[in-house]
């Protein structure tokens, strides 16, 4: 990343890395088991990403411009259900070629974005998914996804709680590749 922040720093502009969830020691770990071939032929798969429902009940929330669809794209899917969405794509090294997709204000809240999807997923391989997200918890995070394949599965959690401890992170995966 050196040349992009040599050039970000020449032109006076920020540089920030998106969908950072790839670099985790987890995502690399379970990118490298795949490709091995651990988890074989991949079936399926399960990603969710559930934050604070807490954020969308304050008033100064609710005046931002990421509580109209207009101005920011849309709520939970386009703000944080992406990064979850992009890495099982990364991980399996598969895009998703169609899918489906119910968005809603489950909560209530005065805002035009949606806070609940659920998605169907098919990957170019065939492999198929869902997602669910949403603004659901009273605080905290909980996100992970689960993968099945031909010769295992593998699953990573991510879970905050409401007190704003640290992050706890549970990857665990089964195998009957002979290696």
């Amino acid at each position: 990343f050196e040349p992009l922040v040599r050039l970000a720093e020449f032109r006076n502009l920020n540089l920030m890395l998106a969908l950072p969830g790839r670099l985790s020691p987890a995502a690399v770990k379970a990118k490298e088991l795949i490709r091995s071939g651990f988890l074989g032929k991949l079936y399926g798969t399960q990603v969710f990403q559930v934050k604070d429902q807490t954020r969308l009940t304050r008033s100064s929330y609710h005046d931002s411009w990421y509580a109209y669809k207009n101005k920011a794209g849309g709520g939970h899917l386009i703000w944080l259900g992406i990064h979850n969405l992009d890495l099982i794509q990364y991980l399996a090294d598969d895009p998703v070629t169609k899918g489906s997709a119910v968005c809603r204000n489950v909560g209530g809240q005065p805002v035009e974005i949606e806070d609940a999807e659920a998605l169907a997923l098919q990957f170019k391989s065939g492999m198929v998914g869902t997602f669910h997200g949403g603004y659901y918890l009273e605080g905290g995070t909980q996100s992970g996804l689960k993968i099945w394949g031909s010769k295992g599965w593998l699953r990573m959690s991510t879970f905050r709680h409401t007190s704003g401890s640290k992050t706890k992170l549970e990857m665990d995966w089964q195998s009957s590749h002979s290696a």
